[in-house]
């Protein structure tokens, strides 16, 4: 089975500033040609998800979404803005601009499943936008928890790296997996959608230093912070309770 799966990312500022620098008339340019400019860089992420999974037999597309050039390009040629603004105006371009766009290309593209990057930038504000037009929401994240994903209920699954805190809630009898670096995101994807993990857990730099997790319940959405023993009692009450 084939996904239409729609990855979103940002890029550093410093980073977009020295790609147009040294090309002027990027800016002018196709989306496509924009495109290939950017991941001929091979910077960061860059297209190494959509290019493996369309290897797989899915259909896959990245977006750079503070790229305001080439978001700007994809939105007038697909009739969602007027050419005709000067670089200026287009650096000019306020946030919510950004955010509309994102919803245009996520009702344009109809993808199964968006995979988020940018979850600092692609709030879950702006993704219940788009919620119901879409099958499967999953972020990735490894870094400090923001002020901006405060709110992280619109996720069904998340992808990081803290396997201290998968041992420890195993060793407690607790399910709980750390997704193989070597699997690919479309069995990863897969595995999310047949299985209802009843838990998702968040750490970020505020939570290792309190010794709390952000919790997420795949049924009652966010549950707020937890202390680790406290969740663990709460999760083993519910597990002899056999209330999910």
């Amino acid at each position: 089975m084939s996904y239409r799966i729609l990855i979103v990312n940002t890029d550093y500022g410093h980073f977009l500033d020295q790609l147009y620098g040294r090309n002027p008339a990027l800016s002018a340019s196709s989306f496509e040609v924009q495109q290939k400019a950017r991941f001929d860089a091979f910077f960061g992420v860059n297209d190494f998800y959509s290019s493996n999974l369309r290897k797989l037999g899915h259909w896959a597309i990245d977006i750079i979404y503070n790229n305001k050039f080439s978001q700007y390009t994809w939105a007038v040629e697909n009739g969602f803005a007027k050419r005709g603004l000067t670089q200026q105006e287009i650096t000019a371009l306020p946030d919510n601009w950004l955010a509309a766009v994102f919803v245009a290309q996520v009702k344009t593209y109809k993808p199964d499943v968006i995979v988020n990057l940018a979850m600092e930038s692609v709030t879950s504000e702006i993704l219940n936008r788009v919620r119901s037009a879409v099958k499967l929401i999953v972020g990735q994240h490894a870094a400090p928890i923001t002020n901006s994903m405060c709110n992280l209920s619109e996720y069904d699954l998340f992808v990081s790296s803290i396997p201290a805190y998968v041992e420890l809630f195993k060793s407690k009898g607790i399910r709980a997996e750390m997704s193989d670096p070597n699997e690919t995101l479309g069995k990863r994807i897969r595995e999310a959608e047949m299985q209802k993990i009843p838990y998702i857990l968040v750490l970020g730099e505020k939570e290792l230093k309190a010794k709390t997790v952000s919790v997420r319940h795949y049924d009652k959405g966010q549950l707020g912070e937890f202390e680790i023993k406290s969740l663990i009692e709460k999760i083993l009450k519910e597990i002899g309770d056999k209330k999910f």
